[in-house]
């Protein structure tokens, strides 16, 4: 059985195809499985396609990928930034976002969802651009504290 089409992405037929006990000698978990054959399904249904995706404003991405079970805002932020390349997009449950707004603005605590979105309103419209910059900030400054990564 071909997995890989054209691009080095599963296709949704082969994936769900395959066999629970591959999947989890590949290192996935049972809910991991879960969320990659919901994702698959919804691909092959016709329910989303990258061609919807691709002409549906961020929040409507948003919305739709929230539906499939196993998939949470922070994964809809995540391909909106990496895969679709949104400019505007903060990922405010972002941990190293969150994380990097606390050291540049020198918080005491991490910044709750609502402060990041004060905080970076006036990153319009290149808030994926910020998102960055936060993250790079986070881990800069834990290999400075003498964390990892």
């Amino acid at each position: 059985m071909r997995v890989l089409g054209k691009g080095r992405f599963p296709r949704p037929a082969a994936l769900l195809a395959l066999r629970e006990q591959a999947l989890r000698s590949a290192g996935l978990s049972r809910r991991k499985i879960a969320t990659l054959r919901a994702v698959a399904e919804a691909f092959r249904n016709g329910r989303i396609s990258t061609r919807l995706l691709v002409r549906m404003d961020d929040a409507e991405v948003v919305e739709t990928l929230t539906e499939i079970d196993g998939i949470g805002e922070w994964t809809a932020h995540m391909l909106l930034i990496f895969s679709l390349g949104r400019p505007d997009v903060l990922p405010v449950g972002d941990y190293g976002v969150r994380k990097g707004a606390q050291r540049l603005y020198a918080l005491s605590d991490l910044p709750r969802s609502v402060e990041l979105e004060q905080i970076g309103e006036p990153w319009r419209p290149y808030r994926s651009v910020a998102s960055w910059y936060l993250w790079q900030i986070a881990q800069a400054t834990r290999r400075l504290e003498g964390g990892t990564g």
